[in-house]
């Protein structure tokens, strides 16, 4: 068949490939940043004053709800269609 070719799914294994690095560094990359960012403000707040530490401390799991609920929407909708070139059965 067309579409089982060698060509085709070359190209459909290189295009995969491509789109799964780019999702996992961005996704890896945006996670360290913001883990990096909330560990430096708690040390910052805890050295300052440990009270006003403790309250930032006590914020976190709300902010990591807030996060997920937030992601949790999208997780489901993107388009897992192949390429152009392929038909896709889904």
């Amino acid at each position: 068949m067309e579409e089982n070719s060698a060509d085709v799914l070359s190209m459909r294994l290189a295009n995969d490939a491509t789109y799964v690095r780019a999702t996992f560094s961005n996704r890896l990359s945006v996670f360290i940043q913001d883990l990096a960012a909330v560990l430096v403000a708690l040390a910052v707040a805890l050295a300052m004053q440990w009270r006003f530490g403790l309250v930032a401390l006590a914020t976190v799991p709300l902010f990591v709800f807030a996060s997920v609920t937030q992601v949790l929407p999208f997780s489901g909708t993107q388009n897992k269609c192949c390429s152009a070139a392929v038909v896709c059965n889904a």
